[in-house]
C-alpha cells in the first residue's frame, strides 16, 4: 500500500506528463495521459516485484528442503522471507525524495489529525458519493479476491490433502502466470482501448467465475475435487490486476 501510494506521485511528474503541460494540452489529454502513466509504472513495478518475490520464494523452498520439510523448516523459511522484507525496506527508507507537508495546525497530532480527517470525510458522503460507491465496490472487490488466497491454502491442505511440496509448487505457478496476466491484459487493453472500468468489471467477473466452479463440486465429480483443478493458473493470472 505504502509503495503505492507513490505511483501517482511519480505519474503527475512523468516527463511526457509535465512536457504535455507545458504544451498547454487540454486537460482532458493529460488526464488521459496521467492514467496511462499509472498503468505503466504499476504494472511494470509489480511485476518487478513478482520476480523478487519468486527469487524469495526460491530459496525459502531450498531451506525448506534442506530441513526436510518439517515445522521447523516452515519457521526458518518464513523468518528468512521476513528478514528478506526487513532488510531490503532499509534501501527506499534511504533512497526515496523527502517530500515537503504543510505543517499541522496548532494542538494536533498526526496520528489524530489522520483520523479526524477520515472522520470528516466519511460525515461528507452526499457530497462525495461517487467516490464513496467506488471504496465500498473496491472493497469488496479487492477484499474477496484477497480471501482466495486463504481459502485456497485451506481448500487444499485439508480437502485435497496437498502436501507442503505440493503446495510450494503451485506457490511458485503462481507469479509465473501472474506475469502472463499483467501484460495479456495490458496488451488487450491498448489493442482494443479498454478503459480502466471495463478492466475492473471484467476482473470482477474473472474472479465471480473460480468459487461459482468450486460450487459446483458439490453437486457433481468436478469442482474443485482433485489437485489438478487448482486454479493456480486462472487465480495467478488476474489476481496482480486487482493489485
Amino acid at each position: 500500500i505504502f509503495s503505492g501510494a507513490y505511483i501517482p506521485i511519480f505519474s503527475r511528474n512523468h516527463p511526457k506528463v509535465i512536457e504535455a503541460r507545458n504544451s498547454n494540452v487540454p486537460i482532458i489529454e493529460i488526464k488521459k495521459l496521467e492514467d496511462k502513466m499509472t498503468v505503466n509504472l504499476s504494472s511494470h513495478s509489480l511485476v518487478v516485484a513478482i520476480f523478487a518475490s519468486m527469487l524469495i520464494m526460491v530459496l525459502a523452498g531450498v531451506i525448506l528442503i534442506l530441513i526436510n520439510g518439517s515445522s521447523y523448516g516452515i519457521q526458518v523459511a518464513l523468518a528468512f522471507a521476513g528478514s528478506c522484507w526487513l532488510i531490503l525496506l532499509i534501501f527506499p527508507t534511504i533512497w526515496l525524495t523527502s517530500r515537503p507537508k504543510p505543517p499541522l495546525p496548532n494542538g494536533e497530532h498526526y496520528l489524530l489529525y489522520s483520523w479526524k480527517r477520515v472522520g470528516k470525510t466519511l460525515l461528507s458522503t452526499r457530497s462525495l458519493w461517487q467516490t464513496m460507491k467506488f471504496l465500498f465496490g473496491w472493497f469488496l472487490i479487492s477484499d474477496g479476491v484477497s480471501t482466495l488466497i486463504v481459502v485456497g491454502v485451506l481448500f487444499g491442505k485439508k480437502h485435497l490433502e496437498m502436501t507442503n511440496t505440493e503446495m510450494i509448487l503451485m506457490s511458485a505457478l503462481v507469479p509465473v502466470f501472474e506475469i502472463i496476466g499483467i501484460y495479456l491484459f495490458f496488451f488487450l487493453q491498448k489493442l482494443f482501448h479498454l478503459t480502466e472500468k471495463t478492466i475492473v468489471i471484467t476482473i470482477s467477473i474473472f474472479s465471480s467465475i473460480l468459487p461459482l466452479y468450486g460450487i459446483l463440486g458439490f453437486w457433481l465429480p468436478f469442482g474443485l475435487n482433485y489437485k489438478w483443478e487448482v486454479g493456480c493458473i486462472w487465480y495467478g493470472s488476474e489476481f496482480p490486476l486487482v493489485q
